[in-house]
């Protein structure tokens, strides 16, 4: 008689952990935390810029009132393009190096 085997499988345990990652992740944008993946954007047409401060959460602002979150966000869509929330205008983002402030 073969033994049973009981324990989960490795792939299944690992889909398993991604899928807890997923929500983590998830959960953790809804309150502004930056999850490092992917890079801070900036608005090619604009000086909108993202940023994220020393305790790991997202902000963004306009260049001439550096470093002051206006509560507005980037908006990613399809094929690489952005809508920058100052006149809603579609295009690609620059991207930028974190500056901590």
């Amino acid at each position: 008689m073969k033994k049973r085997h009981t324990e989960a499988r490795p792939f299944d345990r690992l889909s398993e952990l991604a899928r807890q990652m997923k929500q983590v992740k998830v959960g953790a944008e809804r309150f502004w935390v930056f999850p490092h993946d992917r890079d801070l954007l900036e608005c090619s047409n604009c000086e909108f810029k993202e940023d994220v401060d020393i305790h790991g959460f997202l902000f963004a602002y306009f260049e001439d009132c550096a470093g002051k979150d206006t509560g507005l966000r980037l908006k990613e869509e399809a094929n690489s393009v952005i809508q920058c929330p100052k006149g809603r205008r579609k295009t690609l983002p620059k991207i930028i190096t974190s500056q901590i402030v």
